[in-house]
């Protein structure tokens, strides 16, 4: 059955919210980016892009409508040339979904790309 456009954008909302807190909760300074893969390619509501100041740690961050549809996140991120990096992280949180992913000339890179998914898990 069809979900009503106010139902839809309050959900949107409250979802945009909770990635902005979760994400808020990360120790370190983030800058909002572009999502690469977009909401578009990813089949997604809404994403936002996140890059972890001055460390080369990148994410995005999808909103679905249930957490049965990252599944499909998944097989599209496996599909498309511009997430093919090297280590990626995935995570979901309600119909948050996380794809991260760092530069590899950081040490310390994977300890805070960790770091920001745990943020992210915070409050499921």
């Amino acid at each position: 059955d069809k979900l009503n456009v106010n139902t839809m954008s309050d959900y949107l909302e409250h979802e945009k919210k909770k990635a902005e807190r979760l994400m808020k909760s990360f120790s370190k300074p983030l800058k909002e980016i572009k999502a690469t893969p977009s909401a578009g390619e990813m089949a997604a509501l809404y994403a936002v892009g996140y890059e972890v100041t001055g460390e080369e740690v990148f994410c995005a961050i999808y909103i679905y409508e249930n957490q049965q549809q990252h599944e499909t996140a998944l097989k599209l991120l496996k599909s498309n040339p511009a997430a093919q990096k090297e280590n990626i992280i995935t995570s979901s949180n309600g119909g948050l979904f996380f794809w991260g992913y760092h530069k590899t000339g950081n040490p310390g890179a994977k300890y805070i790309l960790n770091d920001l998914v745990s943020a992210f898990s915070g409050e499921e």
